[in-house]
């Protein structure tokens, strides 16, 4: 963590406690530190979601460092923050997943639009990528057309979260639909331009917030669902896992570092266990 990262998440922390009455850090408790922790795990953001436990944990952690650097200093007589306990990641599924079949609707339904000024060709595409080779939303809008083989389906991700670039596969039907966007649309509005999902108007890299707004909108129409771009990216693994795919397969086609990141991937439903239970009991 950087210096001007750690003082922008302190300096969040000093806002609130302000509200709250406290102008020191003499006057930190654990109880204070205890109830902001709450509020950032109860905070949402514009868009509806909750914050992820990454990023609650990257606000509670130079609290922690403060507070025990105060107290080393004498500044405090006791570490408010030894209470304090980091929140875990959730073992199990994350709830809203698209299925195959709610991916290839929305995937259908904006085929159908055809409207001059949605681009809805580029549009499909980057779902049925972001779905079938479980590249993330960063990785998609960095990809360029040397790196996608229509003829062996292989997408080459060179620039990855974790730095180690890697090769994944695109499903046939989304290899012609990826095709078809190649021939059909992208010559039109971006002929010049050497990057494989441009952005509307200036032929640059999508950026990742378009790339966001993109896939909320399309999946707006689902009830009960928020849909993001790593929504995507778990169905893909939950696809692999029911494909067959082992968790060392999913893991190199994901691009996990260890094998512990792709299990919080594939956990398998409540349908699924349902029907084990059932074969187990009620044959």
């Amino acid at each position: 963590m950087t210096r001007r990262q750690y003082e922008n998440r302190l300096s969040l922390f000093a806002a609130w406690a302000r509200g709250k009455g406290v102008s020191s850090p003499q006057q930190l408790t654990p109880e204070i530190i205890g109830d902001y922790q709450a509020h950032i795990s109860e905070f949402r953001k514009p868009v509806g979601g909750r914050l992820a436990i990454g990023t609650q944990l990257q606000r509670l952690a130079p609290i922690r460092t403060f507070c025990r650097w105060l107290h080393s200093r004498s500044f405090l007589p006791s570490d408010p923050s030894s209470e304090l306990t980091f929140p875990t990641e959730s073992r199990t599924l994350p709830r809203d997943v698209p299925t195959p079949r709610e991916i290839g609707t929305v995937i259908r339904r904006l085929l159908r639009e055809q409207k001059e000024d949605t681009q809805w060709l580029r549009n499909a595409a980057i779902i049925a990528c972001l779905f079938s080779t479980g590249c993330r939303k960063m990785e998609a809008a960095r990809l360029r057309l040397c790196d996608v083989n229509l003829e062996t389906r292989e997408v080459r991700i060179e620039k990855a979260k974790n730095r180690y670039g890697r090769v994944t596969f695109i499903a046939p039907w989304a290899s012609k639909l990826l095709a078809r966007y190649l021939q059909e649309e992208r010559p039109k509005r971006w002929g010049k331009s050497d990057v494989l999902f441009p952005s509307t108007h200036s032929g640059n890299s999508a950026s990742e917030p378009m790339i966001s707004y993109i896939i909320r909108n399309a999946f707006a129409g689902l009830k009960n669902k928020h849909i993001v771009c790593h929504s995507l990216r778990h169905a893909f693994c939950i696809s692999l896992l029911r494909g067959g795919a082992n968790i060392r397969v999913i893991a190199e086609l994901a691009g996990h570092n260890t094998l512990s990141s792709t299990s919080k991937y594939t956990k398998l439903e409540l349908t699924d266990l349902r029907k084990v239970h059932e074969r187990a009991f009620l044959e």
